[in-house]
């Protein structure tokens, strides 16, 4: 038998190697968490749910620092329902649906918690989804509870199964340990107390409800239970009860504070409230704070601290972190979670989509605030004159009825004829649960119904099933249709909208969308076929990448489609086959060739040191590693804190047939190090993944030898005086000014280069560039700020546009954006470009690129802020916007919010010093208001680039 499961995995694991598949990163969860858990050093948390992702976030900055991944599959195959970190935190456990057989789902992984490596899998005893984990306090043993109603001892040293406790009749949702006991509650309303070391089952309380949740307080030696009937339930040892509490709402989930006199309640549903109980002298609790800012279900809750707690749920699957207070509620300190929202209801007139991301409604009826223009690539707000199609619950004779069969939920759709059933569509857990949304096309021929899972069908008018609608990966909330039926817009949980061709669902039983949409909370969008080819805003493409599994037995790797970009970013191809409904017509009609993303192989990664974070007293590190490719590798970087370390000397490489070692001796920085390498195939980019290197200097450094390094470009006057500007120079000469008193402050010395009309050749802006290249060195920071006119070219290129340019000749007399490109990513220091270089305006018969991203701004945009390159960017517009200047301002709008932000407005807590972040959120608003509405600035950078200080404020 154990050889017969043995050939199974490993025929799995040959089929599933390579598989490659699309998945939106939002930058949080986008399906429910199911489990949140704090490192013992307080640095990071962990959470885990129903996306198939365990997110690490740095709690400082309320990032995701990391992301771990395993084995996906189709539908539930890979989700993480249970999380449990050893005791000295080297052991992270992850249970959950795991694998797509039968005898795989209840795969236990193990990873090495410092190298967040998958180490191992306990396996071949689970015959269902793993619920529930818990370690020992030794970390010895893990303790596993599972649906096929069996609690698991499994040894971490042997990696085996040490036994199995049989005695729960239903599914075990909770597990605890506590000297030589297990404690294990379920479904079946039983707590059982085990004897750990025979196996042997020593008590067991049968109760009136399900029990969904134990946890164990050594400091009160109390046991903890939450059931179905919103109760907690305290117990001794033994299982004696000594308290019952009326929660109000069911605890699903309970965590214990890290001095044991605490616990925190996880809620179910909506408009309920998670509560802190606090033990008195006898160990009875009262509840001493209400905390109800999660909207709906939060299962997993964690403490930081005693009485700093994070509750992860709600409809956005967000991790919020609370302070329990003395007055009996809670303070929300922090929101953790992505740019996505739930799509509560969709719309479609022409190639307009409105879309809801609040609920209002209910059966995708939540009122339309925006609008996504696929054609005009735009986002703005509905007006109260646009209707949008959505689908009518009658069609003719023919009308849609739902019943609730005694379960409060819509099971039952039934098709009505005259008032007459034709037939009765029943949902259940094998088939979306429920019907949400529903409705007819309009030509009344198929009418569709959405549930949860992503379960979205096509029906005919003799209520049978046509099609189902697979891309979706949670409920479906919204549909809409155009007003000649040939395309249908689908909303859902998962935050994505789908547009699918309608004329599909009669010629194919599974049928794939058109075309799927993410829209951020940035403004940022990205639309993309199943095939890979893809569409973006210029920040946009960062929301999405290609799941590649390596095996059950490994990392699986994610390749964000910036890495592919240069084969699978068409924005010309997605609007054609919006157009026609059909890929290969489309390819032949934009003369491309069709690509295969199974035929790429992106470079990966082999860390020889360091393996894990590490702590070093000495200012030189040397890095080792290899770079694994199919094909030759065209180009290797070594990153540290997202910025490229300057290539001319130290970096040593050598070459086998597939793999290219890499050393290189790094200065660090005091403080955290993130080092990353960057490497490049002929088919596509790969980024490593990240190593913390700590330094802490022996005798700490009191000398601030940072340099800033500011080249401010400005031209208002040229040769060809009909398209001079009035305040581009102005601009360059403002700035200057202000960053030159930053002297003293963030940097010892501040250098500027400043070049405005007749000195702003093209010869003097290369040599301005070249010199910054070579003066620059780790320390130091780089602002380069550029007012002008910007043109395209011919193909991809754009131009800034210098005094002394002939029009006939740009690539001779232009400065192209790949020379700037080239400069930034050889400067080893932080680089923020002020790009304000879309004046509008015209050269006789070529016209001047409006101040507005276009197709070949977006591409500067990209270029600068990619991996390899680094840059923070801050565009002075977006979409097909004009830049505005005023003789009122006496500048562009840009720089006169830039210039006021730095003059102190931009300081948002008061501190004396302007971030990043802050500016850009004071130049987003200020732009705003100086234009009416019609500008709006943008900041862009890379992921690994995250917020700092650029001026002090004197």
């Amino acid at each position: 038998m154990k050889d017969n499961i043995l050939l199974l995995l490993l025929s799995l694991l040959v089929t599933r190697v390579g598989a490659q598949q699309l998945d939106i990163n939002t930058g949080g969860h986008k399906a429910s968490v199911r489990q949140v858990l704090t490192t013992l050093d307080g640095k990071y948390l962990l959470s885990a749910g129903e996306d198939k992702t365990i997110k690490l976030w740095n709690a400082q900055t309320g990032n995701v620092a990391e992301e771990i991944r395993g084995q996906t599959g189709a539908d539930n195959a890979g989700k993480i329902y249970t999380l449990a970190l050893s005791p000295d935190n080297k052991l992270l456990a992850a249970g959950g649906w795991l694998g797509s057989a039968p005898d795989s789902v209840g795969i236990i992984r193990i990873y090495d918690f410092p190298s967040r490596k998958l180490i191992g899998l306990l396996q071949g005893v689970h015959r269902d989804v793993v619920l529930t984990l818990a370690f020992t306090s030794d970390g010895q043993e893990l303790i596993s509870g599972a649906a096929d109603q069996t609690v698991a001892i499994w040894s971490m040293k042997t990696r085996k199964l040490v036994r199995s406790l049989v005695g729960h009749t239903s599914e075990v949702r909770g597990v605890c340990t506590f000297g030589d006991r297990i404690v294990s509650v379920g479904q079946d309303q039983k707590i059982c107390l085990w004897r750990k070391s025979d196996g042997k089952l020593l008590r067991r309380s049968d109760g009136k409800a399900t029990l969904e949740s134990v946890v164990y307080s050594p400091a009160l030696a109390r046991i903890l239970v939450g059931n179905a009937d919103g109760e907690l339930l305290v117990l001794d040892n033994q299982l004696t009860e000594r308290q019952r509490i009326q929660n109000g709402t069911v605890p699903l989930g309970l965590a214990v504070s890290p001095n044991g006199q605490r616990v925190i309640c996880g809620i179910y549903g909506g408009n309920a409230a998670s509560n802190v109980y606090q033990s008195l002298r006898d160990t009875t609790f009262v509840k001493i704070a209400t905390f109800g800012k999660n909207l709906n279900t939060a299962k997993a809750v964690a403490f930081l601290s005693n009485d700093m707690i994070v509750t992860a749920g709600g409809y956005n699957q967000e991790l919020l972190v609370w302070q329990a207070n003395d007055k009996g509620g809670g303070k929300l300190l922090s929101e953790l979670g992505g740019k996505g929202r739930i799509n509560w209801g969709v719309g479609l007139n022409g190639t307009r989509i409105g879309y809801a991301n609040t609920y209002t409604d209910e059966r995708g009826q939540s009122t339309l605030t925006s609008v996504f223009d696929w054609k005009n690539q735009g986002i703005t707000a509905v007006t109260p004159v646009e209707k949008f199609g959505q689908l009518p619950v009658a069609s003719g004779d023919y009308s849609l009825v739902t019943d609730s069969d005694g379960t409060g939920e819509a099971k039952l759709l039934t098709l009505m004829h005259k008032g007459k059933a034709v037939a009765t569509i029943r949902r259940d857990d094998t088939d979306g649960f429920r019907h949400n949304v529903w409705g007819f096309l309009p030509d009344g021929k198929l009418f569709l119904s959405g549930g949860a899972k992503g379960v979205l069908k096509a029906y005919n008018l003799k209520g049978q099933e046509v099609a189902q609608l697979r891309g979706h990966q949670d409920e479906i909330w919204g549909l809409g249709a155009s007003a000649d039926g040939k395309r249908l817009v689908s909303g859902s949980a998962d935050q994505t909208i789908r547009i699918w061709n309608t004329a599909s669902f009669l010629t194919s039983k599974l049928t794939e969308p058109l075309a799927s949409l993410f829209i951020g909370t940035d403004g940022e969008w990205v639309m993309w076929h199943p095939t890979g080819y893809y569409d973006a805003s210029p920040d946009g493409e960062k929301y999405i990448g290609w799941l590649v599994n390596r095996g059950a037995l490994s990392n699986a790797d994610y390749y964000p489609v910036a890495n592919y970009r240069e084969a699978f970013y068409n924005p010309e191809l997605i609007q054609k086959v919006l157009e026609t409904g059909n890929l290969e017509a489309s390819l032949v009609a934009v003369n491309e060739k069709r690509r295969d993303i199974k035929a790429m192989s992106p470079p990966q990664f082999r860390w020889i040191e360091p393996t894990a974070e590490v702590v070093v007293s000495t200012e030189l590190f040397t890095l080792r590693a290899e770079v694994l490719s199919e094909t030759a590798v065209d180009q290797i970087k070594v990153l540290l804190n997202g910025r490229p370390v300057a290539e001319e000397r130290g970096l040593k490489t050598g070459s086998t047939a597939k793999a290219t070692a890499v050393e290189r001796t790094i200065k660090l920085l005091e403080g955290d190090n993130e080092l990353r390498i960057f490497a490049k195939n002929k088919d596509a980019e790969a980024l490593s993944e990240r190593k913390l290197i700590t330094y802490v200097p022996a005798v700490k450094k009191a000398i601030n030898n940072r340099t800033l390094y500011v080249l401010a470009i400005g031209i208002s006057k040229y040769n060809d005086p009909s398209v001079s500007l009035h305040y581009a120079d102005k601009d360059a000469d403002a700035l200057s000014a202000s960053l030159l008193g930053q002297k003293g402050g963030l940097f010892n010395e501040v250098k500027v280069t400043t070049l405005t009309n007749e000195k702003a050749t093209a010869r003097e802006i290369r040599k301005a560039l070249q010199k910054l290249t070579r003066d620059v060195t780790q320390n130091d920071m780089a602002i380069i700020s550029i007012a002008s006119h910007g043109v395209n070219g011919t193909g991809k290129d754009f131009y800034i546009v210098p005094s002394d340019v002939e029009l006939d000749n740009l690539e001779a007399t232009a400065i192209r954006d790949e020379d700037i490109r080239h400069s930034i990513e050889n400067m080893p220091c932080k680089v923020l470009v002020f790009l304000d270089a879309c004046h509008s305006g015209s050269f006789g018969k070529t016209q001047v690129a409006t101040r507005a991203l276009t197709t070949s701004m977006d591409e500067v945009v990209r270029d600068f802020t990619s991996a390899g390159v680094g840059a923070t960017v801050f565009a002075s517009s977006t979409g097909n916007e004009k830049s505005q200047e005023s003789d009122e301002w006496k500048h562009g709008a840009f720089t006169k919010a830039l210039l006021d932000g730095l003059d102190g407005k931009a300081d948002y807590d008061h501190n004396g010093v302007i971030y990043t972040k802050e500016l850009d959120a004071y130049i987003t608003q200020r732009v705003k208001e100086l234009t009416g509405g019609t500008q709006h600035p943008r900041t862009y950078n890379t992921a690994d680039i995250n917020d700092f200080p650029i001026y002090i404020i004197k």
